[in-house]
């Protein structure tokens, strides 16, 4: 990168806004996937960097003489298919064609069920939230 560069990263946070019945039902779904990868013996080979320590990384790289993150949001529509079919995007469904986690052990068919009840079939305004972290050489 040339001096006066600049970099841009960005990630989302999920799930997007919807309700908190269904964010609960995530985060429990989540924390039980993480419990039974260490369990296996599996978590050493997922490799995961938490949100709140990126910014903190770009700082310390001393690579940047000025870093910022900037929250964005934006608005899409969706319904219980699309937020199953972008939760099965990640480690979920690595593990479930392995057959070494299964969706019932973590309760990724009750989080299913869950989403069908308070999503539906029809599409509902979902809220994202981004975060861009950014840096100038």
């Amino acid at each position: 990168m040339r001096p006066g560069g600049f970099f841009a990263a960005y990630d989302y946070d999920w799930p997007p806004t919807l309700n908190w019945e269904l964010k609960q039902a995530y985060q429990e779904v989540d924390a039980r996937f993480d419990e039974r990868i260490r369990e296996l013996g599996l978590a050493q080979k997922l490799q995961r960097w938490p949100k709140e320590t990126h910014l903190k990384r770009l700082r310390e790289s001393t690579y940047f003489r000025f870093t910022r993150e900037l929250f964005l949001h934006h608005v899409e529509q969706g319904d219980a298919t699309r937020f199953i079919h972008l939760l099965l995007t990640n480690a979920y469904s690595h593990e479930f064609k392995l057959k070494t986690i299964t969706a019932h052990e973590i309760g990724f068919d009750r989080l299913s069920r869950i989403a069908f009840q308070q999503i539906g079939s029809e599409p509902i305004p979902w809220y994202f939230s981004y975060r861009v972290r950014i840096g100038v050489k």
